[in-house]
């Protein structure tokens, strides 16, 4: 068990509330048919569901879509099957700071990547991605309902996908709804 570690959670939180008060979004438009880079934060705690995220990559790569994945690996060692992925890259307790927040080079590339979607496959809400989702200005956000979160939450379309979450169909149900959103600029 971590020493301090509500404390330390607790300062990660105070600092994500400044910084996301400070954080502008252009949320203005969305159009899911003229999205060309979209964005997946996973939580690899669970890697069953790499099959449903892989058969969504490559759905999305053969419409014309570029899509780079940050994983959330609980452990220290990356599994041998997600190595080697050019589109997936790694977030590792190693790559988090004293309040847990994301330092590595590819944590803040990803977070000032300018994307067209982000997609947040983050159901126990793992904090350091939870962070980068907060943070990111992309203008259309998605993300698992919970309830018991969801005032807080920093998604623009939240999707629920049960008790124990169903990515597959997650997947297909956010890729429906944001077929049928079509925000007009406002001008």
């Amino acid at each position: 068990m971590e020493l301090f570690r509500k404390t330390r959670l607790k300062g990660g939180l105070t600092i994500l509330r400044k910084r996301s008060a400070a954080t502008k979004r252009n949320g203005n438009s969305f159009s899911f048919a003229k999205a060309v880079r979209i964005g997946i934060l996973w939580d690899a705690t669970h890697e069953n569901s790499f099959i449903a995220l892989s058969a969504f990559i490559k759905k999305m790569t053969e419409t014309g879509k570029r899509v780079e994945v940050l994983a959330w690996i609980p452990g220290k060692e990356v599994p041998d099957r997600l190595t080697g992925l050019s589109y997936m890259k790694f977030l590792r307790t190693k790559d988090l700071g004293l309040t847990y927040i994301p330092k590595s080079a590819d944590a803040r590339a990803f977070m000032e990547r300018k994307l067209d979607l982000l997609i947040d496959i983050n159901p126990a809400r793992v904090f350091p991605l939870t962070y980068i989702a907060t943070l990111s200005n992309s203008p259309m956000k998605v993300g698992v309902d919970i309830s018991s979160d969801s005032e807080q939450a920093p998604y623009d379309l939240m999707i629920q996908a049960g008790r124990v979450p169903d990515i597959a169909a997650f997947l297909e149900q956010a890729v429906h709804y944001l077929s049928l959103i079509n925000a007009q600029t406002k001008g």
